[in-house]
C-alpha cells in the first residue's frame, strides 16, 4: 500500500492516516483487529479490543498512548516496514510535543 503522505501535524491528522490506512486495507475492523493483536503480541505488547476500536473511532482525538498500539494497527493494515517506521517517526515527534504541552488533545488511554 502506498499512502499519500505519511506526515500528519498533529493528533487529528494522525489519527485520519490510521482511518485511512484501516479503510484503504480492504480488511475489516474485526480481521484488523485480529491481525493488530498478533503484531502487538510480537512486540511484547497487548491490543485490548476496546483499546483497538476507540483508536479507530472518530469520537477519538487522542494519539495512541505507545508505539506498539501504533505499529500493531500500521502492520495489520499492510504498510511496508519503511511506511511503518515513517508512521512512527511522526507519532514519537507528535507525542513529544504533547507532552511538552503544545497541543491540547493529550494521548489515549
Amino acid at each position: 500500500m502506498t499512502a499519500p503522505t505519511l506526515r500528519a501535524t498533529d493528533a487529528k491528522e494522525f489519527l485520519e492516516l490510521l482511518r485511512g490506512f484501516a479503510a484503504a486495507s480492504g480488511r475489516t475492523r474485526g480481521t484488523l483487529l485480529r491481525h493488530a493483536k498478533e503484531y502487538a503480541k510480537d512486540l511484547h505488547a497487548s491490543m485490548p479490543r476496546s483499546t483497538f476500536y476507540w483508536l479507530l473511532s472518530e469520537r477519538n482525538t487522542a494519539l495512541p498512548r505507545n508505539h506498539a498500539q501504533v505499529a500493531a494497527i500500521c502492520k495489520a493494515c499492510k504498510l511496508s516496514d519503511e511506511e511503518v517506521a515513517d508512521m512512527l517517526t511522526t507519532w514519537r515527534t507528535l507525542a513529544q510535543g504533547e507532552h511538552l504541552g503544545r497541543d491540547g488533545a493529550g494521548v489515549a488511554r
